[in-house]
């Protein structure tokens, strides 16, 4: 009697191999949406963090240009960065009331397209010139152009304006 109890002790029933198998499944399925979702928020958190840069680079561009209308990104610095393009642009980001457009530019880094779109205003006789820029993707994978709901990153600054010397 003792063998046989000893023996029974000792094995696993089917349910309980059943349940042991459907937590391992259940851990299993948990860590790959975690990674899922972890990988995602990575993707969209560099694909923000490389739109701002693009905003920045374009803004400093322009202040370093000293604000003037002529500035031409597209120019200046397509020979800055084999991984990154960019072009006129015919779609972008609306301008801000009260502004003139300098231009809208379609940027291409790594496969992603960015809209920006540049944009001045001049502030009274201290020839202080408001410079906007407003670079803009799309939040899911998807082609075409931007919408207002798409991500954005908005950047303005002053710049000391002593007049264009090429227009204006």
């Amino acid at each position: 009697m003792t063998n046989k109890r000893a023996k029974r002790i000792a094995g696993m029933t089917l349910v309980e191999l059943m349940v042991a198998v459907a937590v391992i499944v259940i851990a299993v399925v948990g860590a790959m949406v975690y990674r899922y979702h972890s990988a995602l928020a990575a993707r969209r958190a560099d694909i923000r963090m490389t739109g701002t840069r693009v905003a920045s680079m374009l803004l400093e561009g322009w202040v370093a240009a000293k604000g003037y209308a002529s500035y031409n990104p597209v120019a200046v610095i397509t020979d800055l960065d084999s991984d990154m393009e960019i072009t006129t642009s015919g779609s972008g980001p609306a301008v801000p009331g009260g502004f003139t457009q300098l231009g809208k530019y379609q940027v291409r880094v790594n496969s992603w397209d960015y809209y920006a779109t540049l944009s001045y205003k001049s502030e009274g006789a201290d020839k202080v010139r408001l410079l906007n820029t407003d670079v803009a993707w799309k939040h899911r994978y998807m082609s075409g152009g931007i919408s207002s709901s798409d991500p954005s990153a908005k950047m303005t600054t002053y710049v000391r304006f002593l007049g264009d010397p090429n227009s204006e």
